[in-house]
């Protein structure tokens, strides 16, 4: 009996030790923190001077995607929307600092009342075409999507297209074009999702990310020299001159 109780003892005292050393194992094999970076937007520019005042109201139309943007596995990005959002503060900024008075923004023509449209000879209409591709040295996905491992890099590039329209007629009477530099940063995607639901991460896997990061590295380095090529464009005597030739349209419609 007494060597049955010993056997006993140093069966239990095993199975503790074997216990205390799985879950130091366990611990180890974790691979600590998941890496998903939040980027930092930094879509934002400073008019470089102050115009006087100029005797013209511009209307400004909300910025919005083009039909011949490409967005691959981005068209949902929030940070897209942040953008735009951010493009059309610094529009508004842009104009009033060249000495326009501006009204909108509207998110189309078809929202602007017929007042809105008479007592603005000109509106701009922004544009942004943006190309964003993906190239991959290394890519896979399983088929429930719970495991993805993606390396290589993200390409953006495209063009700006502002466009002074004549509202009524709706008339284009100025057009241009501003190409985005081709930006590319690389991407590292190591993800192992447990709970597809919810989205929670397996915390044996690395779990890296930086896809909005990398996107937002991409637009934050576009961004200031897309608005310093419209500043350049935005002439008071050119547009004086658009002014005339909306009202020549307007006559033409009878206006």
């Amino acid at each position: 009996m007494r060597i049955l109780s010993y056997v006993r003892r140093f069966a239990v005292y095993s199975f503790f030790l074997f216990l205390v050393v799985s879950l130091q194992l366990f611990s180890g094999c974790a691979a600590g923190p998941p890496q998903i970076i939040t980027p930092t937007p930094n879509f934002s520019w400073e008019p470089p001077s102050k115009d006087s005042s100029q005797d013209i109201n511009l209307a400004l139309v909300t910025p919005a995607f083009g039909k011949d943007s490409k967005f691959v596995s981005y068209n949902k990005n929030l940070y897209l929307k942040t953008f735009l959002d951010s493009a059309q503060t610094d529009l508004q900024r842009a104009l009033l600092a060249k000495g326009f008075t501006v009204t909108g923004p509207y998110e189309s023509f078809d929202v602007m009342t017929f007042p809105n449209k008479k007592d603005s000879p000109l509106a701009l209409v922004p544009e942004f075409v943006l190309q964003i591709d993906e190239k991959y040295k290394d890519f896979y996905r399983n088929d429930d999507g719970s495991y993805i491992k993606m390396n290589g890099n993200i390409v953006v590039n495209g063009f700006i297209k502002f466009t002074m329209v004549e509202p009524i007629s709706e008339q284009k009477i100025w057009i241009k074009k501003i190409n985005i530099p081709e930006q590319t940063e690389s991407i590292d995607v190591n993800l192992m999702i447990s709970d597809l639901k919810t989205g929670r991460l397996n915390a044996l896997n690395s779990n890296k990310d930086n896809r909005d990061a990398a996107l937002v590295n991409a637009l934050n380095k576009v961004y200031p020299e897309v608005m310093q090529k419209l500043w350049s464009y935005l002439n008071a005597e050119e547009i004086d001159m658009m002014k005339k030739a909306s009202v020549d349209a307007r006559a033409r419609k009878g206006y």
